[in-house]
Formats: structure tokens, C-alpha cells, sequence
């Protein structure tokens, strides 16, 4: 009797482990179908952090990620920082994830003598920083001059001064190059990437209008015209689901400011 026991329950033990893992393995699909763009980000948060990155937040609530070597900590009773600054401003519809290769793999701060401490930040109504109030002052606040200004701001207050270094791309190209406008005893030296508020730039434009009224067709005809490399091919509810992100997202209330 205690054999036909301990034979079923090692039956049944043989036959639940792979039901458990099919049950897990289609429960996890189903969530990534459902919520494709989010998990996705998580994703690339989490190498973020495994990367030694820290979460910051300014006063304002805006949100970014840091990472800094030893010894770069800014003391109020000291006139200049010890270490140079980094900042890096994503574009219109993205987060701070964008430039997770730069941040993750470091070996580029080898040819760097000085120590540099690195900054990045969701740009307000992206990412995790909360979008301005739903009012006339709300969409002021996005305008890119306000953006720069709000950014600068975040900036000094992690302790960067006059050595530091903006990195924009996309419409955070055209934040950082007001922040070197405002305040240009505060940057050292300014990186453009495929800035937008620049004279006549058709991808901008196309790109503009795709985020303002996207469809799958306009998001893949600017994916192809975004990217000098041909991209992977993505599954149709993932286009989808993206364009259903970027309805509910002020993109639009961005774009018109």
C-alpha cells in the first residue's frame, strides 16, 4: 500500500513540474501581450540598477538615474565640485532607459582623466517624472525653455557645476542647447544627437506628426526613416500597443507647446 502511495505522488511529481512550468511560461506571455512597452522598460531599468546606476530625484519631482565614483561627493563649504558632470537628455515620447548602453558600459570613462559623475533624466511627463498640470502654466511648462530651465535646476542640485557636459538627443538635443543659452558659465560642452530645433529637418517633422497622431503605418514609416540600420521586425501588437501608449501620453500637448 505504502508503495502505491509513494509511486503516485512520484508520478504525479514527474507530471506537475512541467504543467507548473507550462502554466508559468503562458501566464508570462499572456502579461507580456497585455503589456508589452511596460515590462520592456522595467526590463531595461533593471539592468540600470544592476549596472550600479542609483535613482535620483530633484525637488520638483523629476526623476533620472546617477552613477558617480568615489570620491565625487559635491561638500556646500567647497567652491567647485570634484568631479566633472555628464547629462543625459532623452526625446520627445522616450525616457531615460534610451541611453542605457552609454550608462550600463562604462569602458568609455577610461579615456576620460578626470572622474565624471553621470546624470540622466526622464524629461517631465516621461518616464517617471509626472506630467505639468492640465492648465495653460501645465503646457508653458513643457516648452523646451522651461524643460532646460527645470533640468538645470535638478542638475546643480546633485552637486554638478560649471564642468559639466549636456548630451541631448532628439527634442532633448533642443533642451540642452537651452540650457547652454541660459546659462552658458554652467556647461562645459554641449553633444548634439539628431536635435530637433534645428532648421529644416524633415525626419523631425515626420517624427513630430507620427507621436502627435500615431497609427502603426506612420510609427513604422518613421522607425525606417529613425534608424541608419535596419531594424527587427516587430509583432503586430506590440506596434499597437504602442500607438495605444502614445494616445493616452500628453505627446501631443508636448508637441503643440
Amino acid at each position: 500500500m505504502k508503495s502505491m502511495i509513494v509511486d503516485r505522488v512520484l508520478h504525479h511529481r514527474r507530471w506537475s513540474i512541467p504543467a507548473s512550468l507550462l502554466i508559468v511560461s503562458a501566464a508570462g506571455f499572456l502579461i507580456f501581450r497585455v503589456f508589452p512597452l511596460q515590462i520592456l522598460e522595467a526590463s531595461d531599468r533593471f539592468k540600470l540598477w544592476r549596472a550600479g546606476l542609483s535613482s535620483v530625484e530633484s525637488a520638483a519631482a523629476d526623476f533620472g538615474v546617477a552613477w558617480q565614483p568615489t570620491g565625487c561627493e559635491h561638500r556646500e563649504a567647497e567652491a567647485r565640485p570634484p568631479c566633472a558632470c555628464v547629462v543625459f537628455v532623452h526625446g520627445m515620447g522616450d525616457s531615460v532607459v534610451t541611453w542605457r548602453k552609454l550608462l550600463g558600459h562604462r569602458e568609455w570613462l577610461s579615456r576620460v582623466s578626470r572622474p565624471v559623475k553621470l546624470l540622466a533624466w526622464d524629461l517631465p511627463a516621461h518616464g517617471r517624472t509626472p506630467e505639468p498640470p492640465r492648465n495653460p502654466d501645465g503646457d508653458l511648462q513643457l516648452r523646451a525653455q522651461a524643460q532646460a530651465q527645470r533640468l538645470l535646476g535638478a542638475t546643480q542640485q546633485q552637486g554638478c557645476g560649471p564642468d559639466t557636459v549636456w548630451v541631448g538627443n532628439s527634442s532633448g538635443g533642443w533642451v540642452a542647447s537651452w540650457v547652454a543659452i541660459k546659462r552658458p558659465d554652467l556647461v562645459r560642452g554641449l553633444v548634439l544627437v539628431a536635435p530637433t530645433g534645428m532648421k529644416s529637418q524633415q525626419v523631425s517633422l515626420t517624427g513630430s506628426e507620427a507621436l502627435a497622431e500615431p497609427t502603426v503605418e506612420s510609427l513604422k514609416a518613421f522607425r525606417a526613416k529613425a534608424y541608419a540600420r535596419r531594424q527587427p521586425e516587430l509583432p503586430g501588437w506590440v506596434w499597437r500597443a504602442a500607438v495605444e501608449r502614445i494616445k493616452k501620453s500628453p505627446v501631443a500637448r508636448i508637441r503643440a507647446a
